[in-house]
């Protein structure tokens, strides 16, 4: 996976580790064969404190592509297991390339979205996770991810406020933008997924709302979680390198 040059090597990676909703949709299928009666009744997500959070209903057999419940809890189950493999592999490729946080910032940074007055933020939880400072790491990076996605929904025209009741504006959460149209034609339905079950879904692993709302327990900051997060700003580089060539273009123009 991590043969060729750096460039290629990190689009493989990114790609590999973004599950797919169709494989997705056929581990459904395959499951509700092998064990019926798991996917008969209702189960419910509870958080931390035993408090349940979401309902996930019967599976939906006449028409799995639209049941997004069952989806991204299974995805989110896959997640979990796929993410001992992402650590390895990403370590096996920070180990062939040499790379330090300096040249993973260079790598990062050549996606327009990338801001140069957040940079800072990068180095030091990129730092953090090489130094394997989970706590840090995850705490640093994790918002900057809402805010890549505010900066992508920039650059391609998409609104990142809304109006509020009181007369004001407020920005749109990360979830509503990860739904949006547009964000989903540049980075792709299964990346946005993907974030979705990450980051901001209730049925996955919700590791946005979790630590910024202060709720994930000090077990949840550990080298998994922080390798999807890494592994999520790889996805948002690949993903939006292309960006910059065709800002330039349409500056020169």
């Amino acid at each position: 996976m991590i043969d060729g040059d750096l460039d290629e090597a990190v689009r493989k990676v990114a790609d590999y580790y973004v599950l797919k909703r169709d494989n997705v949709i056929q581990t459904l299928a395959d499951l509700s064969k092998k064990s019926p009666f798991t996917f008969l009744f209702p189960r419910k997500i509870f958080d931390k404190e035993g408090r349940p959070v979401a309902e996930i209903p019967p599976l939906r057999k006449d028409n799995l592509q639209g049941d997004e419940m069952n989806i991204i809890w299974e995805m989110a189950q896959m997640v979990i297991y796929s993410s001992f493999f992402l650590r390895k592999t990403l370590l096996a490729l920070i180990s062939k390339f040499k790379l330090d946080a300096d040249a993973i910032i260079n790598y990062l940074y050549e996606s327009p979205i990338f801001d140069e007055e957040r940079k800072e933020f990068f180095v030091r939880g990129i730092k953090a996770y090489l130094e394997k400072d989970f706590l840090i790491a995850l705490h640093i990076l994790v918002p900057q991810i809402e805010n890549l996605i505010r900066n992508l929904a920039e650059n391609i025209e998409v609104p990142i406020l809304k109006e509020y009741n009181l007369g004001g504006f407020n920005y749109r959460t990360l979830d509503d933008l990860l739904r949006d149209e547009r964000i989903i034609k540049t980075l792709s339905e299964d990346l946005c997924l993907y974030f979705r079950v990450l980051f901001t879904h209730p049925g996955g692993l919700n590791i946005r709302n979790n630590i910024c709302h202060g709720i994930s327990p000090i077990k949840d900051f550990n080298s998994s979680y922080a390798s999807l997060v890494f592994h999520a700003l790889l996805c948002l580089a690949v993903a939006t390198k292309r960006l910059k060539k065709e800002n330039e273009v349409s500056g020169g123009n």
